[in-house]
C-alpha cells in the first residue's frame, strides 16, 4: 500500500485513496453496496455483479520455526501436514477450500489448530508460536528472524486480483488508481520468491492516462 500510495500522489495528487483491509468474503459485500470501489482479492470471485483482472499467481507456504524438525526441508508435501498444529482459514473461504480439496484428492485429513480469517493474522499468529500457518508467499515476510517459508507442494497456487463491479463505468479517481497500481507492480513483486506477475488486460480503462 505504501508504494501504490506515493505513486498515485505522484500521478494524481487530487485523488484521496481510503484502504480497507478484510477478507474477500468480507470486501466484495462491500465493493457490491458501493462502500468500495475496487477490490484487490483472491480470485475467482463468483458473483455475477462483479467482473476481474488477475495481476498475480503465487504459491502457497508453511511457516515454520526454525527448531522444527521440518525446519531443514526445502519444500513440504501435503503428507507432511497431517499431524502439524496448522492455523488456516475457516471453511467456506476460497483458499480453504482449496487447500481440503486438495488434501483430500491424496488421502490427507487435515486438523486445523485453529482457523483465522485473515492473511496477515495468520502470519501474526504463527510467529507468535500458536502454530504452523499455512499462507499464500505474499502474506509472509521474505526475512523472518528464527523463522522458514518453506513452499508446500501440491497446493493449487492462489490468484490475486483486482474486482469492480460489472454495471457501470470506472470513475476518474478508481482509473487513476489502476494506472498507479499496474506501474509500481512490476518492482513490489519482483523480488519475491513463490509469485508469478500476470501480463496486464488491454484495457483503455487501466492503461489510459487521466487527465488532472
Amino acid at each position: 500500500m505504501a508504494p501504490l500510495h506515493s505513486r498515485l500522489r505522484q500521478l494524481h495528487p487530487g485523488v484521496h485513496m481510503v484502504v480497507v483491509d478484510a477478507s474477500t468474503t468480507s470486501l466484495i459485500p462491500q465493493l457490491l453496496t458501493g462502500n468500495l470501489n475496487l477490490a484487490i482479492a483472491n480470485l475467482p470471485v463468483s458473483d455475477d455483479d462483479v467482473t476481474s483482472r488477475p495481476l498475480f499467481d503465487e504459491d502457497m507456504l508453511a511457516i515454520v520455526p526454525d527448531g522444527h524438525p521440518l525446519a531443514g526441508r526445502r519444500a513440504l508435501q501435503l503428507d507432511d501436514l497431517a499431524d502439524l498444529p496448522l492455523l488456516l482459514p475457516p471453511r467456506g473461504r476460497s483458499y480453504r477450500t482449496a487447500i481440503d480439496a486438495a488434501a483430500a484428492s491424496v488421502g490427507v485429513i487435515l486438523s486445523p489448530k485453529a482457523e483465522i480469517d485473515g492473511v496477515t493474522l495468520i502470519t501474526a499468529l504463527a510467529l507468535g508460536g500458536l502454530g504452523i500457518g499455512i499462507v499464500p508467499s505474499t502474506g509472509a515476510p521474505m526475512a523472518m528472524e528464527g523463522w522458514r517459508r518453506i513452499p508446500v507442494e501440491g497446493l493449487p497456487r492462489r490468484r490475486v486480483g483486482i474486482v469492480q463491479r460489472r454495471r457501470g463505468m470506472l470513475s476518474a479517481p478508481s482509473r487513476a488508481l489502476l494506472q498507479a497500481l499496474y506501474e509500481i507492480l512490476p518492482g513490489e513483486i519482483s523480488h519475491l520468491s513463490g509469485v508469478e506477475l500476470l501480463p496486464p488486460p488491454g484495457d483503455a480503462d487501466v492503461v489510459a492516462p487521466i487527465p488532472e
